[in-house]
């Protein structure tokens, strides 16, 4: 258990001290200066409006995580599924392969409005824009694995049999995770934001709506809480991804240059 628990303070320990001493001097700093609340709120006020029960944070939380998760998981059987016909079908990947390029080019939040107007005012439209924002880099660095696979490996599977799937399941695949995975981390965050900008649009509840409407309220404490409570979502979010990374790919090794 010790091994488990220092490796892991080694490595975010002096991000915590770095952040703790952040919010003492921003406390210190608004106070001494006397920074409206409606401009800068200090750290104390933001967390009183974190504590009070009035707002119903979770419900507001969970409407974003709803959606950011929802979003992420379709993006995620959608996108592996795309990067697969890629490699799996060379007309696939020669027709389609521009077709997804072109939709990461595309200004997707510019379209969010219609999105609304095409699915309705509901979860629809939001899980969709997340589903967007999270499905090309999801492509994108799942082809780059398939493609960063070893010749020999592939020499070595085919030697002993020419499936597609057993070459596709044996090597690729395998190879690809680390890749994978990558993109996932990249993705998750992204998510967050997706879900938030689907909220600045059209909603009702959510951290996004929050923020929205206490920002016409000049209400930056409840805004400044939203944004905290947006913040720890996408953090736990990613650090779920870089746990399941570490189970399912072990081998894994992260290059440090810097001692």
């Amino acid at each position: 258990m010790n091994g488990s628990i220092f490796p892991t303070i080694r490595r975010y320990g002096p991000s915590v001290v770095v952040f703790v001493i952040f919010v003492i001097v921003w406390q210190i700093l608004v106070e001494a200066f006397k920074i409206p609340v409606y401009l800068v709120p200090p750290p104390s006020t933001i967390l009183n409006k974190i504590l009070d029960p009035s707002m119903n944070w979770p419900t507001q939380a969970m409407t974003t995580t709803y959606e950011s998760l929802m979003g992420f998981g379709i993006a995620i059987v959608v996108g592996i599924g795309t990067a697969i016909l890629i490699v799996w079908s060379k007309g696939f990947s020669t027709i389609v392969y521009p077709f997804v390029i072109t939709m990461q080019i595309v200004p997707k939040i510019a379209f969010v409005p219609l999105l609304f107007i095409w699915f309705g005012f509901n979860y629809t439209p939001r899980i969709f824009t997340v589903f967007l924002v999270c499905y090309f880099p999801i492509v994108v660095s799942t082809v780059a694995g398939f493609s960063s696979t070893e010749p020999s490996m592939i020499d070595l599977i085919r030697s002993f049999t020419s499936s597609k799937l057993d070459l596709l399941t044996k090597a690729l695949l395998p190879s690809a995770l680390p890749s994978i995975f990558a993109g996932l981390k990249v993705s998750v965050t992204l998510a967050v934001i997706g879900a938030l900008v689907a909220e600045f649009v059209s909603s009702t509840q959510g951290l996004g709506f929050v923020i929205l409407a206490s920002q016409s309220e000049l209400n930056a404490p409840v805004a400044f809480a939203a944004a905290a409570l947006l913040i720890v979502i996408g953090f736990l979010l990613y650090l779920s991804i870089e746990l399941l990374e570490r189970l399912i790919v072990p081998w894994k090794n992260v290059v440090v240059l810097g001692k």
